[in-house]
């Protein structure tokens, strides 16, 4: 058994742009391990001169600091079960700084993020850009946001779906910038970074970095969540329209282009806040505070005319929580194609009274009414993908068992990763297993109750319900 300080490593160490990475456990929990080889502390004088080894000591003890502090700052304002997922263990092996962060599993991927409606993802992004503004007020800049270190997990209390801000290697001080530790994704890089990175991290330009950087790779996430995975198009200067992917969207604002905001998100609302998240001017965006509020308030912001954005205006659209009225008095039963039945007490258990059907535009949804009085607009998905609902396509009933048409299974292999399943969850659920059932040559996943009575539901919703947790 490789154990590290503790630490009971699960997995070959991996190549990062840090360094090396892996999985490992301690007390019960699973950690995420990362070692910094870029810094290392010299092994024995005799290998080198001792004016060498000075060097390299005090580089070792430079980066270590400065790691410690910043770590530190981010202690003050994380706390375990929170949305900012700052190390929380670090030491020195093999000659290099490692730091643990606790691991997460039963992460939502990108397509479960796009079908979220418009009220959950606003929500995501008020609670991203709330831990942005904890991390800012420590003076502390992420300097790496993107969506990959955004991750969206279900809340502690299973109400929300929250987002979690996690990878801080590339974070730095505002008021202690060390260039060799600078860098990021370039596909959110803010144009001022973008400027550092080809600058070669001249002092020049180091002066130009603040916690605005953030701002813009934030607003670069905040388009990819509401446009389904895209960014903005691109505006030359002879004002041709460059496909999102022609370059990165910080390098084009460096050289005079715009973004396109415009109709691939459809809230005009949203849209104004993201345009002033991404103007080139970094004194001219919105801080985390000014994002949060604007959030809040709902009203759309005037969008100046900045070198950085093409803004394209006037396709407002309603608000989904914004009437109140009186609730009906029962909760309707679901539209029949949509093959669900709503959960009735983990609804009441959310405040909801009421459910009516709506159809708008050849459209089917369903409105939901809170005891205030308030409307929540969702789509059947959204309803399964919270837990407010599940699928009840029917499935032929068979006397006897047929081993050729329901087997099942204890692992499932999706999109590329392999999930075992949680038998304890499923039982306290009422459920017995998942089988997979083969007919008509398809095949599809079911929840088996106890009574052999079945309910299809595809992988991805099996997963938001916790049913299924990645294998490691």
């Amino acid at each position: 058994m490789n154990i590290v300080n503790g630490y009971n490593i699960l997995k070959e160490w991996e190549i990062s742009n840090t360094g090396y990475t892996t999985l490992a456990e301690k007390g019960g929990k699973k950690y995420f391990l990362k070692k910094y080889s870029g810094y290392k502390f010299p092994r024995s004088k005799s290998s080198m001169t001792a004016q060498s080894y000075e060097r390299s000591q005090k580089r070792f003890n430079d980066f270590k600091k400065s790691r410690e502090n910043i770590n530190s700052k981010l202690k003050e304002i994380s706390g375990s079960g929170g949305n900012i997922v700052s190390p929380t263990d670090s030491f020195v092996n093999d000659c290099c700084f490692v730091e643990a962060t606790e691991f997460f599993d039963n992460v939502f991927d990108e397509s479960q993020i796009y079908l979220l409606d418009e009220v959950d993802k606003k929500f995501l992004m008020l609670t991203a850009v709330a831990s942005l503004e904890a991390i800012h007020g420590k003076g502390i800049v992420h300097s790496d946001l993107k969506r990959s270190n955004i991750i969206v997990v279900r809340s502690s209390s299973g109400k929300r779906i929250v987002a979690k801000i996690i990878d801080f290697d590339k974070s730095y001080d505002i008021n202690n910038i060390r260039p060799d530790d600078l860098g990021g994704d370039q596909c959110y890089m803010s144009p001022e970074l973008v400027k550092c990175l080809i600058s070669d991290y001249s002092d020049e330009s180091i002066k130009d970095l603040s916690d605005k950087s953030d701002i813009f790779s934030l607003g670069l996430v905040f388009y990819n969540y509401l446009s389904g995975g895209k960014f903005p198009d691109i505006i030359d200067k002879s004002g041709k329209c460059l496909k999102s992917g022609t370059m990165y969207c910080g390098e084009a604002v460096l050289k005079g282009m715009r973004l396109r905001i415009g109709d691939a998100i459809k809230n005009e609302f949203l849209r104004s806040v993201i345009a002033n998240m991404l103007y080139s001017d970094p004194k001219e965006r919105l801080s985390a505070q000014e994002v949060i509020k604007a959030l809040h308030n709902g009203r759309v912001l005037e969008v100046k005319d900045n070198p950085g954005v093409k803004y394209i205006g006037g396709n407002k659209t309603k608000r989904s929580v914004s009437r109140k009225t009186t609730a009906p008095k029962s909760f309707c039963e679901p539209w029949e194609e949509d093959e669900i039945v709503f959960k009735i007490e983990e609804l009441k258990k959310r405040n909801y009274v009421a459910i009516e059907r709506k159809e708008e535009a050849g459209r089917r949804s369903y409105e939901l009414y809170k005891d205030k009085g308030e409307i929540e607009t969702k789509s059947r998905n959204n309803l399964v993908l919270l837990g407010y609902a599940e699928h009840t396509t029917p499935v032929k009933k068979v006397k006897k068992v047929d081993a050729t048409r329901r087997e099942s299974v204890k692992n499932i292999n999706f999109r590329g990763t392999k999930y075992t399943i949680d038998e304890a969850l499923l039982r306290k659920d009422g459920y017995k297993g998942i089988v997979l059932i083969r007919s008509d040559g398809k095949d599809q996943y079911a929840l088996e109750r106890t009574n052999n009575s079945l309910i299809t539901m595809v992988v991805s919703n099996i997963i938001l319900k916790g049913y299924l947790k990645k294998l490691t």
